[in-house]
């Protein structure tokens, strides 16, 4: 597995969009992006009007230093497959009630990317 660098500086996003908290959880991934300087790439699906974030397309996996999976254990298990050619470390964010692999709450999300 690749090493993360502290903070990564690009960053991949996949997620579930029936949830709830994805678009909050979203706005509160730009934020910290914003103002630690990182490079933020999303599935297309996920992005909104008003977010400054690029498309994450296949041949953009490869060049990330990190993959957060905004969703449930479902979601980091799909983002895990795409990235696991490459070595990149992944970070899951549990937007439902009960996730076992999903490592931290949104809430929990800018601790984590330290």
């Amino acid at each position: 597995m690749r090493a993360v660098s502290s903070p990564p500086r690009r960053v991949g996003v996949v997620g579930y969009s029936r949830y709830e908290a994805l678009e909050s959880t979203l706005e509160r991934l730009l934020d910290v992006a914003a103002r630690s300087g990182m490079e933020i790439l999303a599935e297309p699906e996920l992005i909104r009007e008003g977010f400054t974030v690029q498309p994450l397309l296949s041949e953009a996996l490869s060049t990330l230093d990190l993959l957060i999976t905004l969703g449930g254990d479902g979601t980091l298990l799909r983002g895990a497959r795409m990235v696991a050619p490459y070595g990149i470390p992944v970070l899951g964010v549990n937007l439902g009630r009960l996730g076992f692999l999903t490592a931290i709450s949104p809430e929990e999300m800018e601790e984590g990317l330290r």
